[in-house]
């Protein structure tokens, strides 16, 4: 696990997308490139569990609302940390995020325990963590 594994599947998931919606429908090409979203899908939730059972300390994910959400963007999933947390020159107090402090969300909620971050700020600021 390295600083940048993630936006590497995450660009290349996306990629897989977009070519997946050029292709003919129920072709070989079509169904080929289906597999490898899927597989890359797999990838990254395998990589972000692994990031997030890494942290060394307790954590769960909320839901981050914009005031003027759209059907191409809702928000953002984000490490919220349950406990104080004081690592090299990020400081946080329990109940923000990784990224920022809960004061400069509009609005933040708990969401489903199984829900995995959105949020690349948070991401990149885990792998720093793990990686150290």
């Amino acid at each position: 696990m390295a600083i940048g594994d993630y936006e590497r599947i995450e660009n290349a998931r996306r990629a897989a997308g977009r070519q997946l919606r050029s292709l003919a429908w129920n072709s070989r090409e079509h169904d080929e490139q289906a597999n490898r979203l899927a597989e890359l899908t797999r990838q990254r939730a395998t990589y972000l569990q692994s990031l997030l059972a890494r942290l060394p300390f307790r954590w769960h994910i909320e839901h981050a609302y914009t005031p003027h959400e759209t059907a191409l963007y809702g928000g953002a999933d984000h490490i919220i940390v349950d406990e104080p947390i004081h690592i090299g020159r990020l400081r946080r107090k329990t109940g923000d995020a990784l990224s920022r402090m809960r004061l400069k969300f509009w609005g933040l909620s708990r969401v489903e325990d199984d829900r995995l971050p959105t949020a690349l700020a948070d991401i990149r600021i885990a792998e720093r963590i793990v990686d150290a």
